[in-house]
Formats: structure tokens, C-alpha cells, sequence
């Protein structure tokens, strides 16, 4: 059971860290489309065109879809779990997970400690682990 157990847990931090990382590389993206647009509004020359072709591989080598497409996968094996739980656990889950929040902000949030967020989020892996 502890080995189910790290497993979520290592789970859950890639579903974390994909998360931030689709978020950062839309963030990317939408900058270098914008740097793309004014470089458009330009006379075109060599250097414009070398810097248009540069921006195209950058946006190229996010890899979006792929990030996404892990995401979902690692997602599809624990959302119809996490689904089940009632809705505080699947809150405090998804904002811990997904979101990235600290344990004692959720906490703040909902009225609850960081110490019972704590334990709420051990029994929540437990079951997690139960049932993959």
C-alpha cells in the first residue's frame, strides 16, 4: 500500500507541475504571438523574417499539446475518483493539486487549519491509492 501510496503522491505533483507548466507556456505563447504581430507591422527584412522563423521554433518547442495531453492522461486515472469524494475534499483537492495552493490558505479559506488540511489530504491519497 505505501508504494500505491508514493505513487499518487508522485502522480499528483506531475499533475501540479504540468498544470503550471501549460499555464506558463500559454502565457509564452500569447507573448511571442503578440511579438509575432508587430514584427507583421513591420517593413519586412532579413532580420524581421530571421526573428519571425526564430519566434515560430519557440512556439513550436512549448509543446502545449503534449502537456496536455500527459495532463489529461494522469487525470483521467484520478478525476472519476476524486470525483466520488464530497464536495469540500474534491475542493480542497483540486485547489491543492490543480491550483497549487498551500495547505493553510485553503485552510484560511474554508475555516479549517493547515494541520486539517493536512489530514483531510493524507485520507484523500489513501482512498486515491485504494482505488487505481
Amino acid at each position: 500500500m505505501e508504494k500505491k501510496i508514493a505513487k499518487v503522491k508522485m502522480d499528483l505533483r506531475s499533475i501540479r507541475k504540468l498544470a503550471h507548466n501549460i499555464s506558463a507556456a500559454t502565457r509564452a505563447k500569447s507573448n511571442y504571438v503578440e511579438r509575432l504581430e508587430l514584427l507583421r507591422a513591420q517593413e519586412p527584412s532579413n532580420a524581421v523574417r530571421s526573428e519571425e522563423a526564430r519566434i515560430h521554433r519557440l512556439i513550436k518547442g512549448l509543446n502545449i499539446e503534449k502537456l496536455i495531453h500527459t495532463s489529461g492522461e494522469l487525470e483521467a486515472i484520478y478525476m472519476p475518483i476524486i470525483d466520488t469524494f464530497d464536495p469540500l475534499d474534491r475542493a480542497i483537492i483540486i485547489d491543492a493539486v490543480v491550483n497549487g495552493k498551500a495547505y493553510w490558505r485553503i485552510g484560511r479559506e474554508i475555516g479549517y487549519t493547515e494541520r486539517g488540511i493536512q489530514k483531510r489530504m493524507t485520507e484523500m491519497i489513501r482512498r486515491l491509492a485504494e482505488n487505481t
